[in-house]
């Protein structure tokens, strides 16, 4: 499955968002990372929508989010893929801090990271 066929195929309801982030085994720095820190690291990067319900008003596919702190995002485990370690959950759109742009993702001279 391509991924930017995951629309087609899957489309949530009402406010509901698809996101996709890649599960992160170890930091840049090296540092091997346990379950609960993969899970913790995740959060902290952008993660990019990869379907959206009828009643989405702000993001539109492809957008790269942050997603707040409290969010409990739903795992859509028929749409895992092992190749690359792609995940996507599912989440209301008003668990969503705000977009992030695409070029700043994209740029290898940067952190992906949230600083605090």
């Amino acid at each position: 499955m391509n991924k930017t066929e995951l629309h087609q195929i899957y489309t949530p309801i009402a406010d509901f968002i698809v996101v996709e982030f890649i599960t992160v085994s170890k930091t840049e720095g090296g540092i091997l990372l346990t379950d609960n820190a993969k899970e913790d690291y995740s959060r902290q990067m952008a993660w990019k929508v990869v379907a959206k319900g009828p009643d989405v008003k702000h993001l539109n596919l492809n957008d790269y989010v942050l997603v707040g702190p409290n969010a409990r995002p739903i795992g859509v485990p028929l749409l895992h893929k092992k190749e690359d370690d792609t995940q996507h959950v599912q989440l209301h759109e008003y668990e969503v801090l705000g977009k992030v742009d695409k070029d700043f993702i994209n740029s290898k001279s940067t952190s992906k990271t949230v600083l605090h």
